[in-house]
């Protein structure tokens, strides 16, 4: 935690802004900190921004500090612009993108490091280009099918299981294409752009998930002994198996993820800061709420679209 000792630290490391020694981070009590990075995602798209940030940081000479939030503040502002665009861009569900984008676990991954405030950030557009595609009500352009495109390229690797998303596309209506043969090619192109980019830009953690003996992480040595991971290929030869996993997960640890998902718990990034109950339930009926037509939406979905969107959010779930 952050007692008073360590903020007066803090507060006297942020002045002077400025420094001669960019890379210096140092504190009167701890001395200077080392930095090792592990396992790092090599995807461009997830660290140019918050490195544009820091490099131009190091252009006005701030300080460690200062170097360090700067980062943070472009990989912040990465998300805002990019959930921006997507409430604009969708004709509908624009105040469940604005609930989720200000839910306290998004405002608190999105205002880190963390990979996933460009993650959520693309799959909230490719989301919205989506839709603007499915309730268009003249034909789609070219420039928002490449969007879509371009989008699953780079949001596909991030997380193998965002490139799930990319089923959206088959709601699209074929009217709305030029024509038929165009209609057909860009719904089986946009999940092979997904699982293409995924094969070349995460080839690791699929061999990480087919085989989980051929990384590292694999297997993890406890006190009780060794933890064998399961793998891909056990999820397939017992199916079975694979479903009491699925239940056995959900029956120890639903309360956890309901409870994360809206920000009621920050897991391990604040173990000791914990919402009650009431505050996750009211954020879960807001969400609900948010999921309803408004007035701000131009369209309305039919019963069949919507049972339609939620058996590909079962799937991805």
């Amino acid at each position: 935690g952050l007692n008073r000792v360590r903020y007066d630290d803090v507060l006297a490391e942020a002045y002077p802004v400025t420094s001669t020694d960019n890379a210096r981070f140092f504190f009167p009590v701890y001395g200077s900190s080392t930095v090792s990075v592990t396992n790092m995602h090599s995807l461009p798209q997830l660290r140019l921004i918050p490195a544009l940030g820091i490099t131009f940081a190091q252009i006005l000479n701030l300080n460690g500090l200062w170097t360090y939030y700067m980062g943070r503040l472009f990989n912040f502002a990465c998300f805002a612009a990019l959930a921006y665009f997507a409430v604009k861009i969708t004709p509908v569900g624009k105040l469940a993108f604005m609930i989720l984008s200000l839910l306290p676990m998004t405002l608190h991954m999105a205002s880190s490091y963390s990979s996933d405030a460009v993650i959520i950030g693309l799959a909230f557009l490719f989301a919205s280009l989506c839709f603007k595609c499915i309730y268009s009500k003249t034909a789609i352009e070219s420039k928002t099918l490449i969007g879509i495109c371009v989008v699953m390229l780079l949001l596909a690797p991030c997380k193998v299981i965002y490139g799930l998303l990319s089923l959206l596309v088959l709601a699209i209506p074929a009217g709305k294409f030029k024509n038929r043969h165009i209609s057909m090619l860009f719904k089986i192109g946009v999940p092979i752009i997904a699982a293409a980019s995924v094969a070349i830009f995460s080839i690791a953690s699929i061999l990480t998930i087919v085989n989980p003996s051929s990384n590292t992480v694999g297997s993890a040595s406890l006190s009780a002994g060794t933890v064998e991971y399961y793998s891909l290929t056990d999820f397939i030869h017992a199916p079975l198996h694979t479903l009491l996993v699925y239940a056995n997960t959900l029956f120890v640890y639903g309360d956890f993820y309901l409870s994360t998902f809206v920000g009621g718990s920050l897991s391990w990034f604040q173990t000791e800061l914990i919402a009650p109950w009431s505050l996750v339930f009211a954020y879960l009926l807001l969400l609900f709420v948010s999921s309803q037509g408004t007035r701000i939406d131009n369209v309305t979905i039919s019963l069949k679209q919507k049972i339609g969107f939620a058996l590909i959010a079962v799937l991805v779930f």
